[in-house]
């Protein structure tokens, strides 16, 4: 992320919409996910499996729950 920024601070032409998108959007859910994985790694180095499976699977469960109540409550308010 610190060469893009640099890069379109020096250099690139680009709308500030863009780069908000790109940079905060799209490499923010890199960085996101990486920080999930590295936490379900370090569980599993420590051998706790059983912390980990259950720490990997409640967090995709209640993410994509999350999700799917966000879009049904925009579904009912429009």
């Amino acid at each position: 992320m610190g060469l893009i920024a640099g890069f379109f601070a020096f250099r690139g032409r680009l709308p500030q919409q863009f780069r908000l998108f790109l940079m905060t959007g799209f490499l923010g859910s890199f960085t996101t996910f990486s920080a999930f994985a590295l936490e379900v790694a370090l569980i599993i180095d420590r051998e706790q499996y059983f912390s980990a499976s259950l720490y990997g699977l409640l967090t995709i469960m209640i993410s994509i729950g999350a999700a799917f109540i966000g879009l049904n409550i925009m579904k009912e308010l429009f």
